[in-house]
């Protein structure tokens, strides 16, 4: 039996409605100048982009959690952005619905993540 990993991915409001519209079973490419999408291998680094990127951009950002085969992932290449616990995976567009339809079991949702507060004092 093939092992599976689970992956993260950080979404805008409308991207976890279109998942959700999908019965939880895709990721859409999120812009037309995307070429490549980037599940995180950690679920830290997914919380982070959605808290310091969605958040601010669309008031709230979401994690959602999925497990794929290993042995499909391993055809893909990963990168490591200034951590190791910023890895991700980078899977062309053009093969996204390849990657959709080996996605296993449900998806898992976060809570909402708001915008960070800004804690710099007035003074």
């Amino acid at each position: 039996m093939d092992s599976i990993i689970t992956l993260f991915k950080s979404l805008s409001p409308a991207q976890l409605a279109a998942v959700v519209a999908s019965d939880w079973r895709q990721f859409l490419q999120e812009a037309p100048q995307q070429t490549i999408f980037y599940p995180k291998m950690y679920v830290g680094y997914a919380e982070q982009i959605a808290k310091q990127w969605n958040a601010p951009q669309y008031s709230a950002g979401y994690v959602v959690g999925f497990t794929m085969p290993k042995t499909f992932m391993d055809r893909y290449e990963t990168q490591t952005i200034a951590y190791e616990e910023h890895r991700e995976y980078k899977i062309p567009v053009a093969e996204l619905n390849v990657f959709n339809s080996h996605i296993q079991g449900e998806y898992a949702s976060s809570r909402p993540l708001p915008r960070p507060m800004n804690t710099a004092s007035s003074g």
